[in-house]
């Protein structure tokens, strides 16, 4: 499921109060993660306006003159058409994780730009980094970067970014941490 490392978000206490049945809750945690995860596509397939803040949820990062936008949810979250489009099995034991690397104008993406994607996760009770299989996907002008790996229910999980955005441009770097929940 798509959980913020910070528990004391208000997604997470809406999502994990003890005033909903299990059922309940994980049905809107269903929808919830189905939403975010469109808003994700969007935000990096769409053109914001000049001026549109590039921080939403802390998954957007500026890199010199580019923006990229990354996310990570479980994989029984997305839509059946979804996952059987791009080859995806459905699991509450594997994430997806997803990026796009757009050129900025000054602080608003414009066009996507073809990006080498390397994505290593590390593990709370690891100290190697695993790699991540990135394939690229391409729809109309997007570009989109998709890989799939396993999680354990309550594991955080450290993502680590190195993203070339042009050949022989400058590699950036950058990362997150993400808790998933299989139960």
């Amino acid at each position: 499921f798509y959980d913020q490392a910070r528990p004391r978000q208000p997604l997470n206490r809406l999502l994990s109060g003890s005033s909903c049945g299990a059922e309940h809750r994980w049905a809107t945690q269903r929808i919830v993660a189905t939403v975010l995860m469109v808003l994700c596509v969007l935000i990096a397939a769409l053109r914001p306006v000049q001026g549109a803040d590039l921080q939403i949820a802390e998954q957007t990062w500026q890199l010199g003159d580019y923006v990229a936008h990354a996310n990570a949810v479980r994989t029984d979250f997305l839509a059946q058409e979804v996952a059987d489009k791009f080859e995806i099995e459905r699991s509450n034991e594997k994430a997806l994780v997803t990026v796009s690397v757009q050129k900025a104008d000054g602080s608003t993406p414009t066009d996507p730009v073809e990006a080498e994607v390397r994505v290593t996760v590390t593990r709370s009770e690891e100290e190697t980094a695993e790699n991540v299989e990135m394939r690229t996907h391409r729809a109309d002008e997007d570009v989109y970067h998709l890989g799939v790996l396993s999680v354990r229910n309550g594991e955080p999980i450290t993502f680590n970014f190195a993203i070339t955005p042009e050949p022989g441009d400058k590699t950036y770097r950058f990362g997150f941490e993400r808790y998933f929940f299989t139960d």
